[in-house]
């Protein structure tokens, strides 16, 4: 099976179709036909090129396909994930960012 190269831009659709999927890196990768070592490493270099962290909102599926939110909490900054319990303080997370730039070389 032939697979063409994609352009920088064309991986950052891809990467935002993840994030808005709920899926797996894996099972993502396997439902668009992409080699999961390529994706995954996509996915690090377009996030550690923003630079902005971001919370994802975990969402557990049962299986009748209903799905329930899931009070649990994860921060990505670049290579760098935290998971909370629940939802922190703002101030507490801009603190945390603070002393992960500080550490950062």
């Amino acid at each position: 099976m032939y697979s063409r190269r994609r352009t920088e831009d064309e991986w950052r659709e891809v990467v935002a179709d993840f994030d808005a999927s709920g899926l797996t890196q894996e099972l993502f990768a396997r439902k668009k036909g992409l080699k999961v070592g390529t994706f995954r490493s996509w996915v690090y270099k377009i996030r550690g090129a923003s630079k902005e962290p971001r919370f994802v909102e975990l969402v557990k599926s049962t299986p009748g396909g209903e799905t329930e939110h899931v009070s649990r909490t994860t921060l990505l900054v670049g290579e760098v994930r935290v998971e909370f319990a629940e939802r922190p303080e703002v101030e507490y997370v801009v603190a945390l960012l603070r002393g992960l730039g500080e550490a950062t070389p």
